[in-house]
């Protein structure tokens, strides 16, 4: 799969995830933790960014922080559901949002480092479930 690479470890119980954008990552996850992670995904709450309302003040804050990015353009419509897992290494937590607009069901892989890789959703899920606990 163009941009993810997965392989079951000896154990049988450790899954290594390379994703790759030019830079490769490497992360090891227990396969029963993604597994998990995933099915909250599917059976999760799905949030309609357009539910939240902040004040102005509010607002000023999350713009000045480094880490905000002002979206061009919106999907009309557009929802995500998220979940997180616990890494093996490197240590941390990797946040994976599904992303849905009309015509796309995306996943949002955030790892520790920052860095954010997206995929077609159902590619994935078809990639991975040979290699995750059922």
């Amino acid at each position: 799969m163009d941009g993810l690479s997965a392989n079951l470890l000896e154990d049988e119980e450790t899954l290594e995830l390379i994703l790759d954008d030019g830079s490769e990552e490497r992360l090891l996850i227990e396969a029963l933790e993604l597994a998990g992670a995933l099915a909250r995904l599917e059976e999760g709450e799905v949030i309609d960014p357009d539910e939240f309302e902040l004040d102005s003040e509010e607002l000023g804050e999350i713009e000045e922080s480094p880490s905000w990015t002002r979206r061009t353009r919106t999907p009309e419509g557009g929802a995500y559901t998220a979940a997180e897992a616990t890494l093996i290494d490197p240590e941390g937590i990797l946040v994976l949002r599904r992303l849905l607009y009309p015509g796309e069901d995306t996943l949002e892989i955030t790892t520790p480092s920052g860095a954010v890789y997206l995929f077609d959703y159902p590619e994935v899920l078809e990639y991975l479930r040979p290699l995750l606990p059922r």
